[in-house]
């Protein structure tokens, strides 16, 4: 009789084992979601979405964490695949956004006023975009 509930326990083990792993198959071989066919669910300014996450970061990680944003600024910095938006003077941090693949740098000199939407991971001393997509550039 003890066999017979060992013999039942492994079964439900590996049953249980296989579908853990089918299912972590299935999230790693999910295709990436870009921000190229979502809408923004907030449009704003640099310095807006800035000053959010600087007076509550609580209330705007509820509000913008995760979600897709379209931020509009001035460049003030331009690395190899992201850059990054003024958000007033030069003691205060700013927004960085990461590129997309597949997205270049605007040849534009690095004042000029962009229109990007990506996707906010939060704030670490600047608030970052990620997957950012170029929708507009100013001169």
């Amino acid at each position: 009789m003890r066999k017979k509930y060992i013999l039942i326990a492994g079964i439900v083990v590996l049953v249980l084992v296989a579908a853990g792993a089918g299912w972590g198959w299935y999230l790693y071989n999910k295709p990436h979601q870009g921000v190229n066919s979502e809408t923004a669910s907030a449009r704003l300014e640099a310095k807006n979405l800035y000053a959010a996450f600087q007076t509550d970061e609580n209330k705007a990680n509820g509000q913008y964490l995760g979600k897709v944003v379209e931020v509009k600024g001035k460049i003030s910095a331009k690395t190899s695949g992201s850059l990054q938006l003024s958000c007033g003077d030069a003691a205060t941090g700013g927004i960085n956004c990461s590129l997309a693949p597949g997205q270049t740098l605007p040849g534009t000199d690095s004042s000029a006023i962009v229109t990007i939407k990506g996707r906010c991971t939060g704030y670490l001393m600047d608030v970052n975009l990620v997957d950012c997509i170029i929708e507009q550039i100013e001169q």
